[in-house]
């Protein structure tokens, strides 16, 4: 019997071979569809659930991971969003004894908003019809996956319980915590656990409104309040000892803990559940043909919001080298970057949460007394202040070691980092952020110089082969010359970049750069790193 796609108005036949299977849809595996689709890769996702969920979970989301959202295909209109401005953190001993500065944006996008879930899942599920190459099957579960040399054959359950077989290149797991994709392949899932519980309330119509995070660090009772569109509210309590789930979900225990904000009787609540939150990593982010991605691969402490944003980077990071490697671009070999670039960051994010955690449920008033004073004695010391206040102390989503060519002290940009996103235009009054105006492709980008009038013949072939593109930043005041003219001189043209080329990835990466006459060296360099 043929499978056949489930949860759309008319069912329709499953395919029987694919490049990428994506086992859970939730959103870190809709924006990696959605990254696919651009890219043209044919792809299923597939999720064990009717519909995509309609309770909060993720809340807030930074500037990186709006900017990933925005390589697959979303702008700031595609769902509702709140700019927060600012963390506060109280203290029982010290009051206020830190604050985070959230304002402003970087790379197009504000630093921190917040958001709802269900809304984003079923605009990424939206977008998704735009593109020809991927399909949606649910309720549809995944069984098993038998690797062989040139592709896995995948075993599928129908709702009629019937079973459907497809070939895929590539499986990718983005199913949870408890994937059963990871949990098939052996792979370990290392790290710590809270000893403590939290409950979390989302609720509605709250007439005390507030526009910023607080963290009440009271050793007694941290709790952490996060404001939402929409008049959405989120309040996040830890439980004592002997507190059991039972209770704190009664509805007398939580009009008790929200009392301070609001009368139970004025909201409207939205979710209520207990957690216990963990910092656990597997071991491995891909075995053979199946990769891991987002709470598959990483979980984290919710203090620092970076739960999904870390599963949008990972997607990021590699649905372009899916899309090149399934489309005969580069070698399969470069499917192993992928834990090299992810993992580490991926860790020192969890650091960070596990510190974060330590300042907002202190174990009792002598830890509280010397973590917060801590804390309060950095914000006021030149140096460090930045650390807190500005966040300083936030790992960048930069590589040591990677998919790009090594380090040169000559280097104009840094090997390993993200590209920054300028705004470029080409038409008068037409202004496109810099990443659109790349695309999804290997870029070679000439700051003042053409890049292209430097490759010869059998480089441009080869770049090309590559699938890359080239493109020529040019200052404002040279907009007269072909190019693109670099608005708020984001990309150096008036200055230390000028007559420079670079070599950047989909994911906006950058790979090799260096001076106009060795164009050639660059290309060659990045045909090494592909084959």
């Amino acid at each position: 019997m043929k499978g056949r796609i489930f949860g759309g108005r008319k069912p329709v036949a499953l395919p029987n071979e694919i490049d990428v299977l994506i086992v859970g849809a939730g959103p870190v595996g809709a924006t990696l569809a959605n990254l696919c689709g651009r890219l043209g890769v044919r792809t299923l996702m597939i999720d064990k659930l009717a519909e995509i969920q309609t309770q909060p979970r993720a809340l807030v989301l930074d500037n990186e991971a709006l900017r990933i959202l925005q390589l697959a295909g979303l702008d700031d209109a595609s769902f509702a969003r709140m700019t927060i401005p600012e963390a506060r953190l109280h203290s029982p001993i010290f009051g206020q004894f830190a604050r985070m500065n959230t304002r402003g944006t970087l790379d197009g996008h504000s630093m921190l908003i917040s958001f709802f879930q269900p809304e984003l899942e079923h605009k990424l599920h939206d977008a998704l019809a735009h593109y020809p190459s991927v399909q949606v099957a649910r309720p549809i579960e995944w069984l098993d996956t038998n690797e062989e040399q040139d592709g896995c054959t995948v075993s599928l359950r129908l709702p009629d319980g019937t079973t459907h077989i497809v070939r895929a290149q590539y499986v990718v797991g983005a199913d949870g915590a408890s994937s059963p994709t990871r949990q098939a392949l052996g792979i370990a899932f290392a790290g710590s656990s809270y000893r403590e519980d939290w409950l979390i309330v989302d609720a509605l119509n709250i007439p005390k409104e507030i526009d910023h995070v607080e963290f009440l660090c009271d050793p007694r009772r941290p709790v952490a309040h996060i404001p939402g569109p929409g008049g959405r509210q989120r309040w996040e309590f830890m439980l004592q000892p002997n507190e059991t789930a039972e209770k704190m979900l009664q509805e007398e225990t939580i009009k008790e803990l929200l009392s301070p904000w609001a009368d139970l009787h004025q909201i409207v609540i939205e979710r209520s559940a207990v957690y216990r939150f963990h910092a656990l990593t597997a071991t491995q982010f891909r075995c053979g043909r199946t990769l891991l991605v987002g709470d598959a691969a990483h979980v984290m402490p919710p203090f620092i919001g970076q739960g999904l944003v870390s599963g949008l980077r990972d997607v990021a990071n590699l649905a372009w080298k899916l899309a090149w490697v399934t489309q005969h671009r580069a070698d399969e070999r470069i499917l192993d970057s992928y834990l090299i670039e992810r993992r580490a960051h991926v860790r020192a994010m969890s650091r960070l949460a596990q510190w974060m955690g330590k300042l907002i449920m202190p174990r009792n008033r002598v830890a509280a007394f010397f973590t917060h004073g801590v804390a309060r004695l950095m914000t006021l010391t030149p140096g460090l202040r930045s650390l807190i206040v500005d966040i300083k102390m936030k790992p960048k989503n930069r590589f040591a070691r990677g998919l790009f060519s090594s380090r040169r002290f000559v280097d104009h940009f840094v090997h390993g980092d993200h590209l920054v996103q300028g705004r470029l235009s080409k038409t008068p009054g037409v202004i496109q952020r810099s990443d659109d105006v790349l695309g999804q492709h290997l870029q070679l980008i000439g700051i003042e110089v053409d890049p292209l009038a430097h490759l010869s013949a059998a480089q441009r072939d080869t770049w090309h082969e590559l699938g890359g593109m080239t493109l020529k930043i040019t200052a404002s005041a040279s907009a007269s010359e072909t190019g693109w003219v670099d608005i708020d001189n984001s990309f150096g043209a008036l200055g230390l970049h000028r007559g420079w080329i670079v070599a950047v990835r989909p994911d906006k990466v950058v790979i090799a750069d260096g001076k106009p006459n060795q164009a050639d060296a660059i290309v060659k360099a990045v045909a090494k790193l592909m084959r």
